[in-house]
């Protein structure tokens, strides 16, 4: 066969790629396994996501205000 449909087959794929059923399985078994705390974990990674923004807009907002000028100094 052709050397691009051996890089294009099913054989070719990672190993922990999950088809449809296995996938089921994994959220099910992470439901059973952390469905009581689901709610803190979603509301703690929501507060995370939310602190990350205001880092990223506070950096950039003070990158622009502590650029130093092109001006040489004055003696």
């Amino acid at each position: 066969m052709f050397p691009a449909y051996r890089i294009l087959s099913t054989s070719c794929y990672p190993v922990c790629m999950f088809s449809g059923w296995e996938g089921i399985v994994v959220i099910v078994i992470a439901v059973a396994l952390f469905g009581s705390r689901l709610p803190k974990i979603a509301r703690n990674l929501g507060q995370a996501q939310q602190e990350f923004k205001k880092g990223q807009s506070a950096g950039a907002k003070g990158t622009k205000d502590e650029t130093p000028s092109n001006d040489p100094p004055q003696a």
